[in-house]
């Protein structure tokens, strides 16, 4: 209310420094006109796309690079992960200057789905996922890190 208050007597967005003491009580320090707007003379975020979009700074401190965007999709999800039970269907990744935002995407929880997970987990079907990383994916995987390991001992 204080930043509504003093923009509204300058008639212009402020660029205001601000203070709170230990007894919570604010100080308002300085305040200046913003020169860095657009010719607009507003500041505006445009986001990445429909819905609500989230900033992740957990697995994206930093903006991600060219080559990040580039080799892996900007739109990741399980294929199998409903046989779980697992809602998500997807998660869409978006970049705004470099910095990457995510938006999930969910499947709409049926009675089949239920029936579906419930099964996965009886019937142990995780196991039969297990194998089949272990048994072709992991082989892949281990060829790669080897790769990998080789190159940097040639350097």
């Amino acid at each position: 209310m204080a930043a509504h208050a003093i923009e509204d007597f300058y008639n212009k967005p402020q660029d205001i420094e601000w203070a709170i003491d230990q007894n919570d009580v604010l100080f308002i320090l300085q305040a200046r006109p913003i020169t860095t707007l657009t010719s607009t003379g507003s500041l505006s975020f445009l986001p990445p796309g429909e819905g609500f979009w989230t900033f992740d700074p957990t697995h994206f401190p930093r903006p991600v690079t060219p080559w990040f965007r580039d080799m892996y999709s900007m739109s990741y999800g399980s294929n199998n992960s409903h046989r779980a039970g697992c809602l998500i269907k997807d998660i869409k990744l978006r970049c705004i200057h470099n910095f990457a935002y995510s938006q999930p995407n969910f499947y709409f929880p049926s009675e089949a789905m239920e029936r579906a997970a419930k099964a996965y987990w009886e019937k142990k079907l995780y196991e039969d996922d297990y194998r089949e990383f272990t048994d072709f994916f992991r082989p892949e995987c281990e060829e790669l890190q080897d790769e990998l390991r080789n190159v940097n001992s040639v350097v």
